[in-house]
């Protein structure tokens, strides 16, 4: 090694290799050569060792930091700018300005590079070389740009490489042989950006409910692997481009739904295009999304009654052959649902599809059309049944309105939110009316009151027409007649007679007997089933006989159960007479009745005035004293034990100052409750019977009292046309309510809240408790209705107004009241007028969940 270094030291600027000797330049490194007399490696005068690094230049064998464009005018390529000044190069060099390491390419590569020489440079040869070196495409400058900077454009159209990494070189050629730069690593890109839109099978509403544009959310994979992407845009035919967002790993576009046709189901074209980071631009690629603009078509919307064997052949409502549907008629909806979108929707809450009817005077009620499943998403023919009674309807008669609604499954832009389209038909006006029937009763010229059978016959009693009328009509629940009795009940033209109060109903069912007693002196019992034809000898169960009982009777014989001690209970039934004297009969014989008299008030010279009430195996009955005393009694001992033996002692108490009469009389199981109407006062007794309290009512009492504690007490109906309540504890009268605009008379409680009676104006009243304003009204004419009504177990309310019985329907659909001990006249819908009853007819007896009501 000291004689290698020894040997360059002799020869002026030489270096030595560091591998040692030499036989040829190959065993050196540049820019040293061989000195093969020598034979070692000898760095030629003014050159450096090693080759300049890029962006200097070698200068009198020195690296010479370059300072581009430092010098005007720029240096020629013989010389370096150094220090702001040319300098001439003692020795070849290049280096790559452009690209940079690691930049991509693409169809034309543009380098640059700059290049000194001794003696300048003819040319500089841009070469992109694949990594093991071999040449793909190449490219030379001739001439400087400017001074010693060349550049030029590599074409890379034809060659046949992927993409992937490569190098650029740059070879400059001089006059003492060429050199090549450093190589540069690069990318090749040539592909541009790959879209894939995929079909999307939802449907998208055209506009947001309110009218706003439906912003589609359209979510595209879009990947390039060289580059990567640079942008991208979304294109609905020629009109604006519209920029994508990059959400990590998709781009996501806009569409803008209103850019479909309006009123059209169709799918909406677009285009996606997108640029690459080196500007491959891709072919843009088209996709859609299904816009709906039409709501679902709801065509042959029919309403026809349930029970029709077969549908109607025109759409649109077809009533009853009365012209008017009843409220507590099922009627069938059917019709036809289409939509050819986005499909109709079906879902249970809300119900959809659905109708709504809307009553009177109450909020719509929506209920689910069933026969439409998730799977006729296209069309749906449908029919479902439903009930009138699903709306409010506060009248007695009037329009329910019908609309059938439907939305399709058009979704907003996130593709997930319902942005329905909703169609409803055209409103379908049903005829309503609460009116079941009217019957006249030609027979009678006003009808006294009415009592329900548990065969659902409704018996009405009255007033003959003619003295030879018959005067015990059965009713069936249709309003056909089904029997009628009375003309020449004993004998030719011996006839039953006037009967001036309701008829009762005994123990039993469908054979249990009609009791009524009569002015012309005589308690019967009549067959509720006669066999046709119906003749007093068919109908009669037994009587007592014409004049039997010696006076008048004017009130509803009180039902009660006699329990003998061998044998089978039966009934007994009481009535009071003109003079003082109550009678019980029974069956006797199948024309005679076992009757027993009473005088039951031996030291007045009164007339019974109430109808007789049974509790705790006592009767009790209100007096007409004419000004007297005693006019309240009771009959005790064992007349409903073990047979009809009752005691002839009679018990009563002081009555207060001024007290007349008893003309009505209810019971709450443990007081008795006495109306005075000529005195305005009422009254209240015990069992004993003692007085309790009196107090006035300020005005006269209309027809009997109803109990009903949370409503305050007694309640009556007063000829001041008002409502009241009597406290139970001690008569404090308040008012219920308004004003009516008549008097009314004895009222009737019903389930759910009502209450019901007749004016003298000729109307029945619905009235709500609490509140007790008129809920609706019914009129059938100017004749006051002055019989007390009565209600059924399906909540149908019988009454009369002269000689027409009227059959309503009610909202008291679980008939009576189930919280009142007396909520009607003579207590049940038999009027039986026995608090002793196991049985609470016409009253649920059940609970909500499982009603039981027994007429």
């Amino acid at each position: 090694m000291n004689r290698i270094l020894g040997i360059c030291l002799l020869i002026a600027g030489c270096h030595v290799n560091v591998a040692g000797q030499c036989s040829s330049n190959a065993d050196c490194t540049d820019p040293a050569r061989c000195d093969t007399s020598q034979h070692v490696c000898v760095v030629p005068q003014d050159a450096c060792y090693p080759f300049c690094p890029s962006g200097k230049a070698c200068i009198a064998g020195t690296c010479q930091d370059t300072t581009s464009g430092a010098c005007t005018p720029a240096c020629p390529s013989d010389k370096a700018c150094v220090n702001n000044s040319c300098q001439p190069v003692t020795q070849a060099s290049v280096f790559l300005t452009s690209p940079v390491a690691n930049d991509f390419v693409v169809a034309t590569v543009q380098a640059s590079a700059v290049a000194f020489a001794p003696g300048g440079v003819s040319s500089v040869r841009f070469e992109l070389r694949s990594t093991a070196g071999a040449v793909l495409a190449s490219a030379t400058a001739t001439a400087p740009v400017s001074g010693s900077s060349f550049a030029a454009s590599i074409p890379l159209a034809g060659i046949s490489v992927a993409d992937g990494p490569a190098v650029i070189v740059a070879v400059v050629v001089y006059a003492g042989g060429s050199r090549e730069s450093a190589p540069v690593s690069v990318n090749l890109d040539r592909t541009p950006p790959v879209i894939n839109v995929a079909a999307d099978t939802n449907w998208y509403a055209r506009t947001l409910p309110g009218g706003a544009p439906n912003i589609i959310v359209v979510t595209v994979p879009i990947t390039d692997a060289g580059s990567g992407v640079a942008s991208a845009f979304l294109q609905v035919g020629t009109g604006p481009k519209i920029a994508g967002t990059f959400v990590s790993p998709n781009w996501q576009f806009q569409l803008d739904a209103t850019q479909a046709a309006p009123g059209v189901e169709a799918p909406l074209a677009f285009t996606i295009g997108a640029t690459d980071n080196v500007g491959n631009q891709a072919t843009p690629v088209g996709g859609s999304r299904n816009v709906d603009d039409v709501a679902p078509l709801i065509a042959h919307v029919k309403v026809y009654l349930a029970s029709l064997a077969s549908p109607p052949t025109a759409d649109g409502v077809t009533p009853p052959g009365s012209g008017s549907f009843l409220y507590t008629d099922n009627i069938t909806i059917s019709g036809e649902l289409t939509d050819l979108g986005a499909g109709l929707a079906v879902s249970g809450a809300p119900p959809n599809p659905s109708y709504v009817l809307n009553g009177i005077g109450g909020s719509a009620v929506t209920v689910a059309i069933a026969g439409c499943t998730a799977a006729q998403t296209t069309k749906c023919t449908f029919s479902v049944t439903g009930s009138l009674r699903a709306a409010t309807f506060l009248a007695s008669s009037g329009t329910i309105t019908l609309t059938v609604g439907a939305d399709d499954l058009a979704l907003s832009g996130d593709g997930v939110t319902p942005a329905h389209h909703h169609s409803v038909s055209t409103s379908l006006g049903i005829p309503v009316t609460r009116v079941k029937w009217s019957k006249t009763i030609s027979a009678l010229t006003s009808v006294s009151g009415l009592a329900i059978h548990p065969d659902g016959d409704v018996i009405a009693a009255g007033v003959g027409a003619a003295a030879n009328s018959n005067t015990v009509i059965a009713v069936h629940p249709d309003g056909t007649i089904y029997w009628q009795v009375g003309t020449s009940w004993y004998a030719n033209n011996s006839h039953l007679g006037q009967i001036d109060n309701a008829p009762s109903i005994g123990a039993g069912g469908n054979s249990a007997p009609i009791y009524v007693a009569t002015v012309g002196q005589d308690l019967v019992a009549i067959n509720p089933n006669p066999t046709t034809p119906v003749t007093p000898a068919t109908a009669r169960l037994w009587q007592c006989g014409l004049n039997a009982v010696g006076q008048a009777m004017h009130s509803t014989p009180a039902v009660a159960t006699i329990t003998p001690a061998t044998g089978s209970p039966y009934d007994a039934i009481f009535s009071g007479d003109d003079f003082h004297q109550l009678h019980g009969a029974s069956f006797k014989t199948a024309t005679t009745c076992n009757l027993q008299n009473i005088s039951a008030n031996p030291n007045c010279n009164c007339k019974t005035t109430t109808s007789v009430i049974n509790l705790g195996a006592t009767l009790y009955q209100g007096f007409d004293t004419g000004g007297g005393s005693n006019t309240f009694g009771a009959i005790s001992g064992t007349p409903l034990g073990t047979g009809l033996a009752f005691s002839t002692a009679v018990r009563s108490g002081a009555l207060p100052t001024g007290f007349v009469s008893v003309t009505s009389l209810s019971t709450d199981g443990t007081l008795f409750f006495g109306m005075d109407r000529g005195a305005a006062q009422a009254y209240s007794f015990t069992a004993a019977p003692a007085n309790g309290w009196s107090n006035s009512t300020t005005a006269g009492v209309n027809g009997d009292a109803a109990i009903e504690a949370a409503s305050g007490g007694i309640i009556v109906n007063t000829n001041d046309k008002k409502l009241r309540s009597l406290a139970i504890s001690d008569g404090t009268a308040s008012q219920l309510g308004s004003t009516f605009s008549a008097n009314g008379s004895t009222p009737l409680l019903g389930s759910n809240g009502y209450l019901y009676f007749g004016d003298d104006a000729g109307s029945l009243l619905a009235v709500p408790d609490p509140g007790y304003g008129t809920s609706w009204s019914y009129k059938p004419s100017a004749t006051a209705i002055t019989a007390a009504p009565t209600l059924d177990c399906s909540g149908t309310l019988y009454f009369a107004a002269g000689n027409i019985v009227y059959a309503v329907i009610t909202d008291s659909i679980y008939g009576l009241r189930q919280s009142s001990p007396w909520p009607k006249y003579q207590r049940d819908s038999r009027n039986s007028g026995n608090a002793d009853a196991t049985t609470f007819w016409g009253r649920d007896q059940g609970s909500s969940a499982n009603p039981r009501c027994v007429q």
